[in-house]
């Protein structure tokens, strides 16, 4: 019996040290996810048309996001848009879903945005 499909993280923070952080983070909390932290990305939008995630988390501002395309293509496929922030009301991307991380954040702060089932005890 097969277990159940697990997540693809796609990690586009601009600290490469941060985003390498969040992967080891990830796969010890979460062993057999996918996790890409693409540091060719960093301050280049990767083409949207090759990404295939479940959860996005970044730190990129919104208006990159958009511009990219990024945030569109995770709409599209369904993803969860987890985003590191050091505040503000972001009520337009918190009515979309967004899941927002406030900095400076904990370990479990951010597992718990990125593993839902983890934060409800499931």
């Amino acid at each position: 019996m097969d277990a159940a499909p697990k997540a693809t993280f796609l990690v586009l923070v601009e600290d490469v040290i941060v985003a390498d952080d969040v992967a080891e983070l990830l796969a010890v909390a979460a062993p057999g996810v996918a996790v890409s932290a693409p540091h060719a990305v960093v301050g280049a939008p990767p083409d949207v048309h090759d990404l295939e995630f479940d959860v996005l988390l970044t730190s990129w501002p919104i208006a990159a996001l958009r511009r990219s395309g990024i945030a569109e293509a995770a709409r599209r496929s369904g993803a969860r848009i987890v985003v590191l922030d050091g505040g503000g009301d972001h009520a337009l991307e918190r009515s979309e879903g967004w899941v927002f991380v406030p900095s400076p954040f904990s370990e479990g702060a951010l597992l718990d945005a990125l593993l839902p089932a983890r934060a409800s005890g499931g």
